[in-house]
Order: C-alpha cells, then structure tokens, then sequence
C-alpha cells in the first residue's frame, strides 16, 4: 500500500510534465487554428478582387457568397484560436497558483 508522501510525490511528477505538454498541445492548436484563419480571410479578399463592373449579374452572388463563406470560416477559426489561447492562460494561471 502507498504512503500519502509516495502518492503525492508521483501527483507533483504527473503535474510537472502534463502541464507543460497541455501548455504546449494548445500553442499548437491555436497557431494550427490562426493559420487556418488567415488562409481563409485571403481567400475571402481574393474573391472579392474577382467581382468587378463588368462581369453578368448573375454571377454577383455566387462571387459574394463565396466571400461571406471565406470570412465566416475565418471568423470560426480565429475564435478557435482564442479558446485556446485563454485554455493555455487558464492552465498558467492554475500552474503559478500560490499553495495556502
């Protein structure tokens, strides 16, 4: 049977490498998810460079469409992006939390 000592001792082991790798599992979320969100507001910005004065109207649409859904898609990526940034905060601030 372990002791409390010995089982606290293997929890601040666990703790000391499962921080770091959740720490760094979401930097490397978030950076996947602002890529992925600046792919999109590009192609969002290139497709509203294709609609010009005198293409047919009926073509309009589609070419608007089709920049509401580059920019919608970015927008979801970016809040991605910034539920793990305050994941990656949260888990700092429980790391520096001061022990009473």
């Amino acid at each position: 049977m372990k002791t409390f000592k010995s089982y606290r001792n293997e929890d601040l082991i666990n703790e000391k490498i499962l921080r770091p790798a959740v720490v760094l599992s979401l930097a490397a979320k978030s950076r996947a998810s602002g890529n992925k969100a600046e792919i999109f507001y590009r192609r969002g910005l290139d497709a509203t460079k294709q609609i010009h004065r005198g293409m047919p109207e009926q073509e309009i649409p589609i070419r608007i469409a089709a920049v509401l859904r580059n920019l919608i898609l970015g927008n979801i990526y970016r809040r991605k992006q910034q539920g793990d940034a305050v994941g990656i905060d949260v888990i700092g601030h429980l790391s520096t939390k001061k022990k009473r």
